[in-house]
C-alpha cells in the first residue's frame, strides 16, 4: 500500500533513533 511505503522508512528511522538513545543512556 502506499501508506505502508511511506511509513516503512519512517518507522526504521524513528527506531533507529530511539535504539541510538537507548545504547546512550546504557552506557
Amino acid at each position: 500500500a502506499i501508506g505502508d511505503a511511506k511509513e516503512c522508512p519512517l518507522r526504521k528511522a524513528l527506531m533507529e533513533s530511539v535504539g541510538a538513545c537507548i545504547d546512550k543512556l546504557s552506557e
